[in-house]
């Protein structure tokens, strides 16, 4: 030790407090290495097992998610195609000319079980009396005057079973092929017909390969009704809801549609009949198509006769776009739903006419 100015101190002669500062300063940066020796541990650590992870079950989920992907991509380009259905429903009509225009001589309701590989069809007589939207009962054959969407309506307004498709062909031809049950040919002498090229050929395709045991064509069960010197037919009922069962599986009494009678209250003509098309689309059974007692109706009025049908009332109004719904007390057994057709009603014909 020196005793002089700038000469070291020994140090034995380290003060007490001095000795212990710089042992606690000596503790806390070993602490500190510790801790960075442990937490570089770790890291590494996580490093190698996330990195595993990645590298072996990273790459799967990536692979999934681009094959995810891969579908969506191809779907912008390509348009996703619609499944078909089991059973497919034609009405095939045989036409011949007349005085007044085209004439309905055939009509034949054919069913396609794409599924049980079967074919079957309901032919009507000519002289059958049907509700015919707008005009009232008349015979079947006089409904191709009105046009194709009117028959459409008038038999699937009839039979309550939904049509996907038509055919229209010469008479002739049509009685030759029921004759002979040679379904096929339908769409081989088609002139008219709401199918594309690529279904009309594979639905010819495909009741071409039905077996003769599996195809049934019969007549619509009907009872004779003489007016005058003139024989109507009129359809029976029961026999009629068998066939529909049989055929399409579709049980009247389970699925009962509500009825409508249709009263033109605004004096314009064919507007019951443009309303009861829409209904008729709308899975309605419309029972029947007449003048109101006036023509002065300025709204429409839906009138319900029962609670039950209530739901049905707005549906109907939904469809028609107009509509006010009036509630009735008295009960009858000829219509659920009564629509008197106002002033406030736009028939689809005049719409498209404005556009």
């Amino acid at each position: 030790m020196r005793g002089r100015r700038g000469e070291k101190r020994s140090p034995a002669v380290v003060g007490y407090r001095t000795q212990k500062r710089i042992e606690r300063r000596q503790l806390r940066g070993k602490k500190i290495k510790l801790f960075l020796s442990i937490f570089s541990s770790l890291l590494l650590v996580a490093v190698i097992v996330f990195g595993g992870i990645f590298w072996f079950g990273g790459q799967d989920f990536l692979a999934r998610v681009l094959k995810r992907q891969k579908p969506e991509a191809n779907h912008a380009l390509k348009p996703r195609e619609e499944p078909k259905k089991v059973k497919t429903t034609i009405l095939v009509i045989g036409a011949r000319e007349n005085g007044d225009g085209e004439r309905a001589s055939g009509l034949l309701l054919m069913v396609y079980d794409s599924e049980a590989k079967k074919v079957a069809g309901v032919v009507f007589h000519e002289n059958t009396l049907v509700q015919i939207p707008g005009r009232g009962f008349e015979r079947i054959c006089e409904v191709l005057e009105s046009g194709i969407s009117t028959t459409l309506a008038t038999v699937k307004n009839f039979i309550g079973v939904p049509i996907d498709y038509y055919l229209q062909l010469d008479y002739f031809d049509f009685e030759r092929i029921v004759n002979n049950v040679a379904l096929e040919s339908f769409f081989d002498k088609a002139t008219k017909t709401n199918l594309s090229p690529t279904r009309r050929s594979e639905l010819r395709k495909e009741i071409a390969r039905v077996d003769s045991l599996n195809r049934h064509v019969i007549p619509l069960p009907v009872k004779p009704v003489t007016v005058g010197r003139e024989t109507y037919y009129e359809p029976k009922k029961d026999e009629v809801d068998h066939l529909v069962s049989l055929f399409w599986g579709i049980k009247r009494g389970e699925d009962q549609q509500v009825r409508v009678v249709i009263l033109n209250g605004c004096g314009l003509p064919g507007v019951a009949g443009d309303v009861a098309q829409k209904l008729i689309e709308g899975n309605y059974k419309v029972i029947d198509t007449k003048n109101a007692d006036n023509f002065n109706y300025v709204k429409t009025q839906i009138l319900v006769y029962s609670e039950q049908h209530k739901s049905a009332a707005f549906k109907i109004k939904d469809l028609l776009g107009v509509g006010v719904i009036l509630s009735k007390s008295f009960s009858q057994d000829l219509a659920d739903i009564a629509v008197i057709v106002g002033k406030d009603y736009q028939p689809t014909t005049q719409e498209e006419a404005e556009e």
